[in-house]
């Protein structure tokens, strides 16, 4: 059905909306309040009727349906205080104010764009910047093929289970779904009937199991499951949703995920797997009748080694992703019948997951973060193609069985920033609460600014918030999507340190200049200030940490000694200062006098030491935490929880403050992206 909404046209079946000859694809849930709305003229529509019927039911949060009719909003370039289209009843709903006209079913323009977010209503003074439709800045100088082999028709959401829904692989006859579901405690898997709309568990309730793939008839499934003391990949025949038969094909070591894959030849599986928690991962093949396994030829491990693969849709060839020693992600076909290993492209982008496209000719991934985008490249990666674009992020893409759809997993990731006293009373008042990723929270020495990363513009950039005022302005001005992994203030507020994961930048504040430091591409940590004219960092060379400090004044990196420590964390104060050595303990105190901290369960999270409070992020079976531990008393609070199926929250602390990056909840579905040639 067509609609015209306003100046706006809208079709619910294909959920784009029409503005002046330009066609937004909508994501599925606003298409579906858009249109229940349009199917309701005039009504005041309560929360309780969106989930119902809208949500099927299914168990959401107020904050949620808040989000989705809060990024309506933008689309239609709406205000929540001087509404046009949708007006805000308290504690009754919400109404469409202007009167939808049913349209004829004359054909919508195939002119597609991403979500444009106009401009906030909310009295800020940074500007929602436009996602384009293609992200030109992947590569620098990449070739852009705009004829698309297959159009996109429809995308929905075949997942309504109000979790997580990871890893989506369906049987070949398309009538069968399995995805693992993730909960606070746990991972299941899921397999559901999608005609009859029935899911039922395969798994263990405990533990985590995933991801899933069928056999070639779709009589069988292989899965793995794994907890803290076992590893192992389970084998299932199916009846329908009945299970026939069950047992374990292999066992892989304690701490190991990966996954199986079956092979073009009959009792031939294709496995990653690692041999303890610290090693990376690897690849094998696996006779799952005799039980050996042989190594294949594949990548130098890096990282977390070669757990990203994908087997072609006909040929005996594997598509594996792996960074390079450059951490740069490499894409590499291996030939199964020669042992052939080749090298197909790389790209300086933090991207992950390609898989074959239907016909083996080039190979689909999703997009650098955002990560709102399916990409189709050519095998030699010159030529790209945009296959969807959407207003959530995507990941782990699967083709569909069918020869022309894929799969994916998609969610919103809201991260929202937050401050409080330490006080045990002191409430929380929020700082940035975009609907996006508000992340890596850091305060100037002095308390008076906030500086932190936001999605916002479409891209991660680093804004400025004068906390009295609460002015904000942008700092950084990236022209392609970075990964920013980490963040530190100079001492006198001048200066603001970036590091992504193999890169190292600084913004001179005050100008908002940002210029990228002149290092060899590997591995970036512990970044921080020694002074206001040093800064130190740590890279991975050959295995190892070696300390490093840049100097402004005459812009020469000096290496420092690492025999001992891997990892140096300078603080104002030196005897704050915190350190790791090259087993990722941790110490405290200034460099004439390190002491072991008295704490074992920080991990790698997030630790900064103010006088004789440590403060630090850990996590527990369900949840993160955010410590208050003191040194003289060997006593320590909770200050804050998040549950761990929300994501990893940020902390900094200046002064009697705590500033948070705080998961507001993280929904994700399976999508199936329907095209036709």
């Amino acid at each position: 059905m067509r609609w015209k909404i306003g100046q706006f046209e809208f079709c619910d079946s294909k959920q784009q909306l029409i503005d002046d000859g330009q066609v937004v694809q909508l994501e599925p849930m606003l298409a579906e309040v858009l249109g229940y709305f349009c199917r309701h003229p005039g009504e005041i529509i309560s929360r309780d009727s969106l989930i119902e019927q809208v949500w099927r039911g299914r168990i959401v949060t107020d904050n949620a349906v808040n989000r989705v009719i809060a990024k309506l909003r933008k689309v239609l370039g709406d205000s929540s205080t001087q509404p046009k289209f949708i007006l805000t009843l308290p504690k009754k709903g919400y109404r469409l104010i202007i009167e939808p006209v049913a349209m004829d079913n004359s054909p919508m323009p195939v002119v597609e764009r991403s979500v444009a977010e106009p401009p906030s209503s909310r009295q800020r003074s940074y500007l929602w910047l436009f996602l384009p439709l293609f992200l030109l800045v992947l590569l620098g100088g990449i070739y852009i093929d705009l004829t698309p082999d297959a159009q996109v028709v429809q995308v929905e959401a075949i997942t309504h289970e109000g979790g997580q829904e990871y890893f989506p692989a369906v049987s070949a006859d398309g009538r069968y779904l399995a995805f693992s579901e993730r909960r606070p405690t746990a991972m299941t898997l899921q397999l559901s009937d999608l005609q009859q709309q029935k899911t039922v568990r395969l798994s263990s309730e405990n533990g985590w199991s995933g991801p899933a793939d069928w056999s070639h008839d779709g009589s069988q499934l292989v899965y793995l499951h794994t907890d803290n003391t076992d590893c192992q990949y389970i084998l299932v025949t199916l009846d329908g949703l009945e299970i026939k038969d069950q047992n374990v094909i292999y066992r892989c070591p304690a701490g190991s995920f990966g996954k199986m894959l079956f092979s073009h030849q009959p009792g031939q599986m294709l496995l990653a797997e690692r041999a303890n928690s610290d090693a990376p991962y690897l690849l094998y093949s696996l006779n799952s009748l005799t039980g050996d396994k042989q190594l294949l030829p594949q990548p130098t491990p890096v990282l977390a080694g070669n757990s990203q693969f994908d087997l072609h849709p006909k040929q005996d060839w594997l598509l594996i992703s792996s960074p390079d020693g450059e951490l740069q992600e490499s894409f590499y076909k291996l030939d199964l019948n020669t042992g052939g290993l080749s090298l197909l492209f790389s790209l300086d982008a933090y991207v992950c997951c390609a898989v074959w496209d239907h016909n083996g000719q080039s190979i689909v991934m999703m997009s650098a973060p955002p990560s709102n985008q399916l990409l189709r490249f050519s095998l030699d990666g010159a030529k790209q193609q945009v296959v969807y674009s959407a207003t959530h992020s995507i990941a782990t893409p699967m083709r569909h069985p069918n020869g022309a759809d894929y799969l994916y997993s998609g969610g919103q990731i809201n991260r929202d920033i937050v401050i409080r006293g330490l006080a045990d009373d002191s409430p929380l008042t929020t700082l940035a609460d975009s609907s996006l990723d508000d992340s890596l929270p850091r305060l100037s020495q002095d308390g008076r600014y906030l500086a932190y990363v936001t999605l916002t513009g479409g891209k991660q950039q680093v804004w400025l918030v004068e906390l009295a005022s609460g002015q904000r302005r942008r700092l950084s001005h990236f022209d392609r999507p970075e990964f920013l992994t980490q963040m530190a203030w100079s001492a006198d507020g001048r200066r603001l340190a970036l590091a992504t994961l193999n890169s190292l930048f600084v913004i001179e504040v005050a100008s908002a200049k940002t210029h990228k430091l002149a290092l060899p591409a590997a591995r970036i940590s512990a970044i921080s200030f020694v002074d206001n004219s040093i800064l130190a960092f740590s890279q991975q060379q050959q295995g190892r940490w070696q300390r490093f400090h840049y100097l402004f004044t005459n812009q020469v990196v000096e290496p420092q000694d690492s025999q001992t420590w891997a990892k140096a964390y300078h603080a104002t104060d030196p005897a704050d200062n915190l350190w790791q050595d090259q087993q990722q303990r941790w110490f405290h105190g200034d460099e004439a006098s390190i002491q072991p901290l008295p704490v074992s369960n920080i991990g790698l999270y997030r630790a900064k030491k103010v006088g004789y409070s440590l403060f630090y992020l850990t996590r527990t079976a369900d949840e993160y935490q955010v410590i208050q531990y003191q040194l003289k008393s060997d006593q320590q609070q909770v200050l804050i929880s998040s549950p761990d199926s929300a994501g990893i929250p940020d902390f900094d602390v200046v002064g009697q403050h705590l500033v948070l990056s705080l998961p507001q909840g993280h929904n994700v579905d399976i999508y199936q992206v329907k095209t036709r040639p």
